[in-house]
Protein backbone atom coordinates (compact mmCIF):
# COMPACT_ATOMS: atom_id res chain seq x y z
CA UNK A 1 0.00 0.00 0.00
CA UNK A 2 1.56 3.28 -1.10
CA UNK A 3 1.74 6.23 1.28
CA UNK A 4 -1.16 8.19 -0.23
CA UNK A 5 -3.40 5.12 -0.18
CA UNK A 6 -2.34 4.39 3.40
CA UNK A 7 -3.19 7.88 4.53
CA UNK A 8 -6.54 7.43 2.87
CA UNK A 9 -7.26 4.48 5.13
CA UNK A 10 -6.12 6.41 8.22
CA UNK A 11 -8.38 9.31 7.20
CA UNK A 12 -11.29 6.91 6.82
CA UNK A 13 -10.76 5.61 10.36
CA UNK A 14 -10.49 9.14 11.73
CA UNK A 15 -13.72 10.17 10.04
CA UNK A 16 -15.50 7.15 11.52
CA UNK A 17 -14.35 8.15 14.98
CA UNK A 18 -15.31 11.79 14.44
CA UNK A 19 -18.82 10.66 13.54
CA UNK A 20 -19.34 7.80 16.03
CA UNK A 21 -17.07 8.71 18.95
CA UNK A 22 -16.19 12.44 18.98
CA UNK A 23 -14.11 12.29 22.17
CA UNK A 24 -11.81 9.61 20.74
CA UNK A 25 -11.34 11.69 17.59
CA UNK A 26 -10.47 14.80 19.58
CA UNK A 27 -8.05 12.96 21.87
CA UNK A 28 -5.93 11.16 19.27
CA UNK A 29 -2.34 12.30 18.84
CA UNK A 30 -1.02 13.09 15.38
CA UNK A 31 0.63 9.67 15.43
CA UNK A 32 -2.65 8.08 16.49
CA UNK A 33 -4.40 9.80 13.61
CA UNK A 34 -1.84 8.41 11.14
CA UNK A 35 -2.21 4.82 12.34
CA UNK A 36 -3.98 2.22 10.20
CA UNK A 37 -3.48 -1.50 9.64
CA UNK A 38 -1.91 -1.99 6.21
CA UNK A 39 -2.97 -4.66 3.78
CA UNK A 40 0.53 -6.11 3.98
CA UNK A 41 1.80 -9.61 4.63
CA UNK A 42 -0.28 -10.39 7.77
CA UNK A 43 -3.54 -9.22 6.20
CA UNK A 44 -2.88 -11.06 2.94
CA UNK A 45 -1.78 -14.19 4.82
CA UNK A 46 -5.03 -14.13 6.83
CA UNK A 47 -7.06 -14.01 3.61
CA UNK A 48 -5.11 -17.01 2.28
CA UNK A 49 -5.22 -19.14 5.43
CA UNK A 50 -7.63 -21.70 3.92
CA UNK A 51 -5.81 -22.03 0.61
CA UNK A 52 -4.39 -25.45 -0.28
CA UNK A 53 -1.16 -23.77 -1.34
CA UNK A 54 -0.40 -20.91 1.03
CA UNK A 55 2.86 -19.22 0.07
CA UNK A 56 2.29 -15.95 1.93
CA UNK A 57 3.85 -15.77 5.37
CA UNK A 58 7.51 -16.22 6.25
CA UNK A 59 7.28 -19.07 8.74
CA UNK A 60 8.49 -22.65 8.39
CA UNK A 61 6.10 -25.61 8.12
CA UNK A 62 6.53 -29.27 7.17
CA UNK A 63 5.27 -30.88 3.98
CA UNK A 64 1.75 -31.03 5.43
CA UNK A 65 1.56 -27.39 6.56
CA UNK A 66 2.20 -28.13 10.23
CA UNK A 67 4.73 -26.48 12.51
CA UNK A 68 8.32 -27.70 12.10
CA UNK A 69 10.10 -26.84 15.36
CA UNK A 70 13.55 -27.86 16.50
CA UNK A 71 13.17 -31.14 18.41
CA UNK A 72 15.26 -29.78 21.31
CA UNK A 73 12.49 -27.21 21.87
CA UNK A 74 9.49 -29.32 20.93
CA UNK A 75 10.38 -32.00 23.47
CA UNK A 76 9.87 -29.46 26.26
CA UNK A 77 6.26 -28.77 25.28
CA UNK A 78 3.56 -30.68 27.12
CA UNK A 79 -0.18 -30.19 26.73
CA UNK A 80 0.05 -27.71 23.85
CA UNK A 81 0.24 -28.41 20.14
CA UNK A 82 3.30 -27.41 18.12
CA UNK A 83 1.07 -25.10 16.08
CA UNK A 84 -0.03 -23.22 19.22
CA UNK A 85 3.57 -22.69 20.28
CA UNK A 86 5.80 -22.39 17.22
CA UNK A 87 3.69 -20.53 14.64
CA UNK A 88 2.53 -16.93 14.44
CA UNK A 89 -0.84 -15.91 15.83
CA UNK A 90 -3.07 -13.30 14.14
CA UNK A 91 -2.31 -9.61 14.49
CA UNK A 92 -3.95 -8.33 17.66
CA UNK A 93 -3.90 -11.79 19.22
CA UNK A 94 -5.79 -15.06 18.96
CA UNK A 95 -9.44 -14.31 18.21
CA UNK A 96 -10.63 -17.08 20.55
CA UNK A 97 -8.52 -15.65 23.38
CA UNK A 98 -9.82 -12.14 22.74
CA UNK A 99 -13.42 -13.35 22.90
CA UNK A 100 -12.75 -15.38 26.02
CA UNK A 101 -11.15 -12.43 27.81
CA UNK A 102 -14.10 -10.26 26.86
CA UNK A 103 -16.46 -12.88 28.34
CA UNK A 104 -14.41 -12.78 31.53
CA UNK A 105 -14.64 -8.97 31.68
CA UNK A 106 -18.38 -9.00 31.09
CA UNK A 107 -18.88 -10.76 34.40
CA UNK A 108 -18.29 -7.36 36.01
CA UNK A 109 -18.98 -5.02 33.06
CA UNK A 110 -22.48 -4.84 31.60
CA UNK A 111 -21.97 -1.69 29.54
CA UNK A 112 -20.37 -1.08 26.16
CA UNK A 113 -17.09 -2.94 25.73
CA UNK A 114 -14.97 -3.38 22.62
CA UNK A 115 -13.27 -6.65 21.76
CA UNK A 116 -10.01 -6.61 23.75
CA UNK A 117 -6.79 -6.51 21.74
CA UNK A 118 -3.91 -8.64 23.02
CA UNK A 119 -0.64 -6.84 23.74
CA UNK A 120 2.76 -7.83 25.09
CA UNK A 121 2.30 -7.17 28.80
CA UNK A 122 0.75 -4.37 30.88
CA UNK A 123 3.53 -1.90 30.14
CA UNK A 124 3.04 -2.45 26.42
CA UNK A 125 -0.66 -1.71 26.92
CA UNK A 126 0.18 1.54 28.72
CA UNK A 127 2.63 2.43 25.97
CA UNK A 128 -0.03 1.88 23.29
CA UNK A 129 -2.35 4.25 25.16
CA UNK A 130 0.47 6.79 25.34
CA UNK A 131 1.16 6.50 21.60
CA UNK A 132 -2.50 7.02 20.77
CA UNK A 133 -3.43 9.75 23.25
CA UNK A 134 -0.33 11.48 24.69
CA UNK A 135 1.94 14.05 23.06
CA UNK A 136 3.61 17.34 23.93
CA UNK A 137 0.24 19.12 23.91
CA UNK A 138 -1.36 16.67 26.35
CA UNK A 139 -1.64 17.24 30.09
CA UNK A 140 -1.05 13.87 31.74
CA UNK A 141 -2.48 13.47 35.23
CA UNK A 142 -0.58 10.78 37.14
CA UNK A 143 -1.17 9.57 40.72
CA UNK A 144 1.35 10.40 43.40
CA UNK A 145 2.91 8.21 44.65
CA UNK A 146 3.06 5.98 41.56
CA UNK A 147 4.89 3.19 39.81
CA UNK A 148 8.00 4.83 38.38
CA UNK A 149 7.58 3.45 34.84
CA UNK A 150 4.59 5.79 34.33
CA UNK A 151 7.06 8.67 34.05
CA UNK A 152 9.11 6.81 31.47
CA UNK A 153 6.08 5.82 29.36
CA UNK A 154 4.06 9.04 29.44
CA UNK A 155 6.76 11.62 30.10
CA UNK A 156 10.13 10.54 28.69
CA UNK A 157 8.74 8.53 25.76
CA UNK A 158 5.79 10.68 24.74
CA UNK A 159 6.73 14.07 26.24
CA UNK A 160 3.38 14.55 27.97
CA UNK A 161 3.06 17.47 30.39
CA UNK A 162 3.02 15.59 33.69
CA UNK A 163 0.81 16.88 36.51
CA UNK A 164 0.71 14.95 39.79
CA UNK A 165 -2.49 14.33 41.71
CA UNK A 166 -3.06 12.80 45.12
CA UNK A 167 -6.00 10.65 46.13
CA UNK A 168 -4.70 9.89 49.63
CA UNK A 169 -4.20 12.56 52.23
CA UNK A 170 -5.28 14.37 55.36
CA UNK A 171 -3.75 15.97 58.41
CA UNK A 172 -3.68 12.83 60.54
CA UNK A 173 -0.69 10.47 60.66
CA UNK A 174 -0.33 8.25 57.60
CA UNK A 175 -2.33 5.37 59.05
CA UNK A 176 -5.28 7.73 59.47
CA UNK A 177 -5.24 9.17 55.96
CA UNK A 178 -8.27 8.72 53.77
CA UNK A 179 -9.09 8.51 50.06
CA UNK A 180 -10.25 11.93 48.95
CA UNK A 181 -10.75 13.72 45.69
CA UNK A 182 -9.49 17.16 46.60
CA UNK A 183 -6.05 16.40 45.17
CA UNK A 184 -7.46 15.17 41.86
CA UNK A 185 -9.92 18.07 41.68
CA UNK A 186 -7.09 20.55 42.23
CA UNK A 187 -5.00 18.98 39.46
CA UNK A 188 -7.95 18.80 37.03
CA UNK A 189 -8.60 22.49 37.61
CA UNK A 190 -5.20 23.24 36.04
CA UNK A 191 -6.22 21.58 32.76
CA UNK A 192 -7.27 23.94 29.96
CA UNK A 193 -7.27 21.54 27.00
CA UNK A 194 -7.18 17.85 26.15
CA UNK A 195 -5.81 15.64 28.91
CA UNK A 196 -5.02 12.06 29.86
CA UNK A 197 -5.87 10.69 33.31
CA UNK A 198 -4.29 7.49 34.61
CA UNK A 199 -6.29 5.70 37.32
CA UNK A 200 -4.43 2.78 38.87
CA UNK A 201 -6.94 0.89 41.04
CA UNK A 202 -6.13 -1.34 42.95
CA UNK A 203 -3.04 0.80 43.27
CA UNK A 204 0.69 0.25 43.11
CA UNK A 205 2.43 1.29 45.34
CA UNK A 206 -0.44 2.19 47.66
CA UNK A 207 -2.33 -1.09 47.67
CA UNK A 208 -5.66 0.73 47.98
CA UNK A 209 -9.11 0.31 46.41
CA UNK A 210 -11.91 2.82 47.12
CA UNK A 211 -15.42 1.94 48.25
CA UNK A 212 -18.38 2.18 45.88
CA UNK A 213 -19.38 5.49 47.50
CA UNK A 214 -15.88 6.85 46.82
CA UNK A 215 -16.03 5.65 43.21
CA UNK A 216 -19.37 7.43 42.78
CA UNK A 217 -17.78 10.63 44.07
CA UNK A 218 -15.01 10.20 41.52
CA UNK A 219 -17.50 9.79 38.66
CA UNK A 220 -19.39 12.92 39.74
CA UNK A 221 -16.14 14.89 39.81
CA UNK A 222 -15.11 13.73 36.34
CA UNK A 223 -18.53 14.51 34.86
CA UNK A 224 -17.97 18.18 35.68
CA UNK A 225 -14.66 18.35 33.79
CA UNK A 226 -15.20 20.65 30.76
CA UNK A 227 -12.39 19.49 28.43
CA UNK A 228 -11.73 16.32 26.40
CA UNK A 229 -10.33 13.64 28.70
CA UNK A 230 -8.97 10.15 28.05
CA UNK A 231 -9.34 8.06 31.20
CA UNK A 232 -7.00 5.09 31.27
CA UNK A 233 -7.76 2.39 33.82
CA UNK A 234 -4.67 0.45 34.81
CA UNK A 235 -6.42 -2.51 36.44
CA UNK A 236 -3.43 -4.83 36.65
CA UNK A 237 -4.44 -6.01 40.15
CA UNK A 238 -8.16 -6.35 39.50
CA UNK A 239 -9.77 -9.06 41.63
CA UNK A 240 -7.34 -8.70 44.54
CA UNK A 241 -9.47 -6.54 46.83
CA UNK A 242 -9.26 -7.96 50.35
CA UNK A 243 -11.89 -6.00 52.32
CA UNK A 244 -15.67 -6.06 51.96
CA UNK A 245 -15.90 -2.28 51.65
CA UNK A 246 -13.68 -2.30 48.54
CA UNK A 247 -15.40 -1.68 45.22
CA UNK A 248 -15.05 -5.09 43.59
CA UNK A 249 -16.15 -4.31 40.05
CA UNK A 250 -14.09 -2.70 37.33
CA UNK A 251 -14.33 1.11 37.39
CA UNK A 252 -14.94 0.76 33.65
CA UNK A 253 -18.62 0.04 34.39
CA UNK A 254 -19.36 3.39 36.02
CA UNK A 255 -16.98 5.50 33.93
CA UNK A 256 -18.48 4.23 30.69
CA UNK A 257 -21.58 6.31 31.42
CA UNK A 258 -19.62 9.53 30.83
CA UNK A 259 -20.46 11.71 27.82
CA UNK A 260 -18.79 10.38 24.65
CA UNK A 261 -18.49 13.92 23.33
CA UNK A 262 -15.82 14.56 25.98
CA UNK A 263 -14.65 11.30 27.53
CA UNK A 264 -12.94 8.15 26.27
CA UNK A 265 -12.36 5.25 28.66
CA UNK A 266 -9.57 2.74 28.02
CA UNK A 267 -8.99 -0.35 30.14
CA UNK A 268 -5.60 -2.06 30.38
CA UNK A 269 -5.49 -5.40 32.20
CA UNK A 270 -3.96 -8.80 31.75
CA UNK A 271 -2.68 -12.18 32.79
CA UNK A 272 0.45 -10.83 34.49
CA UNK A 273 -1.13 -10.32 37.90
CA UNK A 274 -4.69 -11.60 37.47
CA UNK A 275 -3.47 -15.04 36.37
CA UNK A 276 -0.10 -14.79 38.20
CA UNK A 277 1.67 -15.27 34.85
CA UNK A 278 4.49 -12.76 35.30
CA UNK A 279 6.75 -14.16 32.60
CA UNK A 280 3.99 -14.60 30.05
CA UNK A 281 3.70 -10.94 28.95
CA UNK A 282 0.04 -11.12 27.95
CA UNK A 283 -2.26 -8.14 28.50
CA UNK A 284 -5.28 -6.56 26.84
CA UNK A 285 -6.50 -3.11 25.74
CA UNK A 286 -10.27 -2.44 25.62
CA UNK A 287 -12.44 0.65 25.01
CA UNK A 288 -15.95 1.78 25.94
CA UNK A 289 -16.88 1.71 22.26
CA UNK A 290 -18.98 -0.36 19.93
CA UNK A 291 -19.64 -0.82 16.22
CA UNK A 292 -17.49 1.06 13.75
CA UNK A 293 -15.91 3.23 16.45
CA UNK A 294 -14.73 0.13 18.31
CA UNK A 295 -13.41 -1.42 15.10
CA UNK A 296 -11.52 1.78 14.24
CA UNK A 297 -9.88 2.00 17.68
CA UNK A 298 -9.00 -1.71 17.59
CA UNK A 299 -7.39 -1.28 14.18
CA UNK A 300 -5.29 1.62 15.45
CA UNK A 301 -4.15 -0.45 18.45
CA UNK A 302 -3.25 -3.37 16.18
CA UNK A 303 -1.41 -1.00 13.84
CA UNK A 304 0.54 0.33 16.82
CA UNK A 305 1.51 -3.23 17.76
CA UNK A 306 2.37 -4.08 14.14
CA UNK A 307 4.75 -1.12 13.97
CA UNK A 308 6.64 -2.15 17.14
CA UNK A 309 6.63 -5.79 18.28
CA UNK A 310 4.60 -7.01 15.27
CA UNK A 311 3.52 -10.53 16.27
CA UNK A 312 2.66 -11.46 19.87
CA UNK A 313 4.05 -14.49 21.77
CA UNK A 314 2.14 -17.62 20.78
CA UNK A 315 3.01 -19.92 23.74
CA UNK A 316 1.83 -17.37 26.29
CA UNK A 317 -1.47 -16.84 24.51
CA UNK A 318 -2.00 -20.60 24.33
CA UNK A 319 -1.39 -20.96 28.08
CA UNK A 320 -3.74 -18.11 28.97
CA UNK A 321 -6.45 -19.50 26.70
CA UNK A 322 -6.00 -22.96 28.21
CA UNK A 323 -6.31 -21.58 31.74
CA UNK A 324 -9.40 -19.50 31.01
CA UNK A 325 -11.05 -22.50 29.32
CA UNK A 326 -10.41 -24.85 32.21
CA UNK A 327 -13.10 -25.89 34.68
CA UNK A 328 -10.42 -25.57 37.36
CA UNK A 329 -9.74 -21.89 36.61
CA UNK A 330 -12.00 -20.22 39.19
CA UNK A 331 -11.01 -22.61 41.99
CA UNK A 332 -7.29 -22.21 41.35
CA UNK A 333 -7.47 -18.41 41.17
CA UNK A 334 -9.50 -18.41 44.39
CA UNK A 335 -6.91 -20.61 46.10
CA UNK A 336 -3.99 -18.33 45.24
CA UNK A 337 -5.93 -15.20 46.16
CA UNK A 338 -6.86 -16.78 49.50
CA UNK A 339 -3.14 -17.24 50.23
CA UNK A 340 -2.49 -13.61 49.35
CA UNK A 341 -5.39 -12.50 51.54
CA UNK A 342 -3.87 -14.39 54.49
CA UNK A 343 -0.56 -12.59 53.96
CA UNK A 344 -2.42 -9.28 53.74
CA UNK A 345 -4.21 -9.96 57.03
CA UNK A 346 -0.98 -10.88 58.82
CA UNK A 347 0.69 -7.69 57.57
CA UNK A 348 -2.32 -5.58 58.50
CA UNK A 349 -2.38 -7.03 62.03
CA UNK A 350 1.41 -6.72 62.44
CA UNK A 351 1.42 -3.07 61.42
CA UNK A 352 -1.60 -2.29 63.62
CA UNK A 353 0.27 -3.74 66.62
CA UNK A 354 3.45 -1.80 65.84
CA UNK A 355 4.44 1.81 66.42
CA UNK A 356 4.80 2.36 62.67
CA UNK A 357 2.70 4.74 60.62
CA UNK A 358 1.45 3.39 57.31
CA UNK A 359 -0.83 4.35 54.48
CA UNK A 360 -4.27 2.73 54.38
CA UNK A 361 -4.11 -0.42 52.25
CA UNK A 362 -6.69 -3.06 51.43
CA UNK A 363 -5.80 -4.70 48.11
CA UNK A 364 -3.20 -5.74 45.51
CA UNK A 365 0.29 -6.76 46.74
CA UNK A 366 1.55 -3.71 48.61
CA UNK A 367 1.66 -1.51 51.69
CA UNK A 368 3.45 1.81 52.22
CA UNK A 369 5.15 2.22 55.60
CA UNK A 370 5.99 5.81 56.55
CA UNK A 371 9.58 6.70 57.45
CA UNK A 372 10.69 9.36 59.91
CA UNK A 373 13.55 10.44 57.65
CA UNK A 374 14.76 9.76 54.14
CA UNK A 375 13.05 6.66 52.65
CA UNK A 376 16.15 5.79 50.64
CA UNK A 377 18.30 5.91 53.79
CA UNK A 378 15.79 3.61 55.49
CA UNK A 379 15.88 1.21 52.52
CA UNK A 380 19.66 0.96 52.77
CA UNK A 381 19.51 0.42 56.53
CA UNK A 382 17.04 -2.39 56.01
CA UNK A 383 19.39 -4.09 53.57
CA UNK A 384 21.89 -4.28 56.42
CA UNK A 385 19.37 -6.32 58.45
CA UNK A 386 18.52 -8.59 55.52
CA UNK A 387 15.25 -6.91 54.47
CA UNK A 388 14.63 -5.64 50.95
CA UNK A 389 12.00 -2.94 50.30
CA UNK A 390 11.48 -0.17 47.73
CA UNK A 391 11.79 3.51 48.69
CA UNK A 392 9.24 6.12 47.59
CA UNK A 393 10.52 9.63 48.24
CA UNK A 394 7.25 11.30 47.19
CA UNK A 395 5.35 9.28 49.81
CA UNK A 396 8.06 9.55 52.46
CA UNK A 397 7.65 5.79 52.78
CA UNK A 398 9.00 2.39 51.86
CA UNK A 399 6.88 -0.15 50.00
CA UNK A 400 6.48 -3.72 51.20
CA UNK A 401 5.41 -6.31 48.67
CA UNK A 402 3.81 -9.04 50.76
CA UNK A 403 3.26 -11.11 47.63
CA UNK A 404 6.90 -12.24 47.92
CA UNK A 405 6.90 -12.89 51.68
CA UNK A 406 5.79 -16.02 53.48
CA UNK A 407 2.97 -15.54 55.95
CA UNK A 408 5.22 -16.55 58.85
CA UNK A 409 8.01 -14.13 57.91
CA UNK A 410 5.86 -10.98 57.80
CA UNK A 411 5.82 -10.21 61.58
CA UNK A 412 9.62 -10.41 61.66
CA UNK A 413 9.92 -8.04 58.68
CA UNK A 414 7.68 -5.50 60.46
CA UNK A 415 9.71 -5.93 63.67
CA UNK A 416 12.96 -5.19 61.85
CA UNK A 417 11.52 -2.08 60.20
CA UNK A 418 10.23 -0.88 63.57
CA UNK A 419 13.62 -1.45 65.20
CA UNK A 420 15.29 0.97 62.74
CA UNK A 421 12.73 3.80 62.72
Amino acid sequence: MRYAEAMGRATELNQLLKKDYPAASRLLTDFGKRLYFPKGVPAQAAEAKDCTYNATIGQLTDDNGRALPMPVMAEKIRGLTAEEVFLYTPQGGRSDLRRLWKSKLQKSITGTLSLPVVCCGLTHGLSICADLFVDEQTTVLLPSPRWGNYDMVFGIRRCGRIVDYQLMGGTAPARGWTWNLEGLAASLSQVKGKAFLALNIPSNPGGYTPSEAEVDQLVRLLKRHPYPLCIMLDEAYYGMEWEERCYKKSLFEKLSTLDKEKFLVVKVDGATKELFFFGGRIAFVSFNAKGQAAAALEEKVIACIRSTVSALPSPSQALVYSALSSERFDAEVHSIRAMLRERYQVLKDSLANSALDYWPFNSAFFALVATDGCPEAMRKKLLSVDVGVVSFKEANAVRLSYSTLSKDSIPEVVRRIESLR
